[in-house]
């Protein structure tokens, strides 16, 4: 069953979802890192390249899922992430006895917006 938020409920899970989207730039940060320091493909690569490439791309993969996981985590919460580069988060809510959607963006102290489901 999904839980039904009122502003204040969904207020009161901020401060843990900004940590949880800092978790998510520090990965989204390490994987561009990590990416750059990939190794030049080339028709005939080294065989430390090769080991090299792998190390970096489990690394990478590792992280990418961090991040999926991060995103469950705010799902668990009861938050939904519309998108995690702007850190938006919406949670199904209720606002004067009408169903919405409570929108969230990260920067926010609360929830500042709402619309209709």
């Amino acid at each position: 069953m999904t839980k039904i938020f009122t502003p204040r409920e969904a207020d009161a899970l901020i401060a843990k979802i900004e940590g949880i989207f800092l978790h998510m730039d520090y990965c989204q940060k390490r994987v561009q890192e990590l990416g750059a320091a990939l190794p030049a493909k080339a028709a005939h690569p080294s065989a430390a390249d090769v080991a090299e490439s792998a190390r970096l791309r489990s690394q990478i993969e590792f992280l990418l899922q961090a991040i999926q996981d991060d995103i469950a985590l705010i799902g668990r919460m009861g938050g939904i992430v519309k998108d995690v580069n702007a850190g938006l988060v919406d949670f199904p809510g209720r606002v004067d006895g009408e169903d919405a959607w409570l929108c969230w963006k990260r920067g926010e102290e609360k929830i500042h917006y709402w619309h209709p489901l």
